[in-house]
């Protein structure tokens, strides 16, 4: 089945989709969001009757981009008093796969997948799959590990097509350590996969962190849904 990916894009801030992920993205269903978060005391109408047309213009010239790459693809605009709101809300409604945080896709295909669960491991292989990857390197950062082990995550891996030869690092950490770790590892990757569910990772990914995880990353930051986030809540629900 065909992944369906969402792309918030900062349109009115000159953010912008590479090329590396248009061809990354080519087999899948795409959803452009060109999103502009405004003040309060700005109406969502305002702002809309000031920024749309412009909005519209860029986000059809990326589409037709990957139109012509093969990706299905489709536009949305939001502006919205609060992005990370807005983003969850359109995630629901359009039942994304995965939100993709952008930044230009290097080069070289190594792929870190930061997980706590095996689950997140079957999810994060089946995307990969679906991206087309060619033989990627993979490095597994396993996070508070307490239901799995490394060693059943490379078996996991192997039963989604990743060789074994391919998984090239193995990396236990613990939760308070993730930022820091994910900003020293980034340069060696081009892409990182981690969970999405769990409130605190959720603000670490689009709250107040989100600036520092974009630019400690040299590539896009893939969440996918339903994966059970990588942090520990403090009460389970």
């Amino acid at each position: 089945m065909t992944k369906k990916v969402l792309i918030p894009i900062e349109v009115v801030k000159k953010e912008s989709v590479s090329e590396g992920i248009i061809n990354l993205l080519s087999d899948m269903e795409v959803i452009l969001l060109g999103i502009h978060e405004i003040p309060e005391q700005t109406a969502a109408s305002q702002a809309s009757s000031q920024y749309k047309d412009k909005v519209e213009v860029v986000l059809e010239n990326i589409k037709k981009s990957f139109d012509e790459a093969g990706a299905t693809t489709q536009t949305r605009q939001a502006f919205t008093h609060n992005k990370k709101e807005t983003i969850e809300r359109i995630e629901k409604e359009e039942k994304v796969d995965a939100t993709i945080l952008l930044n230009p896709l290097p080069p070289y295909q190594k792929v870190l997948i930061v997980y706590r669960y095996l689950e997140n491991l079957e999810k994060s292989g089946e995307f990969i799959n679906q991206l087309g990857l060619k033989e990627p390197e993979v490095g597994l950062m396993l996070v508070d590990p307490e239901e799995t082990t490394l060693d059943q995550g490379v078996s996991t891996l192997m039963e989604h097509g990743i060789k074994l030869e391919n998984i090239t690092e193995r990396i236990e950490i613990n939760r308070e350590n993730l930022v820091k770790e994910i900003e020293k590892r980034s340069p060696e990757y081009g892409l990182l996969i981690i969970g999405k569910i769990g409130k605190s990772l959720k603000d670490l990914i689009l709250g107040d962190m989100a600036g520092k995880i974009k630019e400690a990353t040299y590539g896009p930051v893939i969440l996918i849904e339903g994966m059970r986030g990588v942090d520990k809540p403090e009460k389970e629900e």
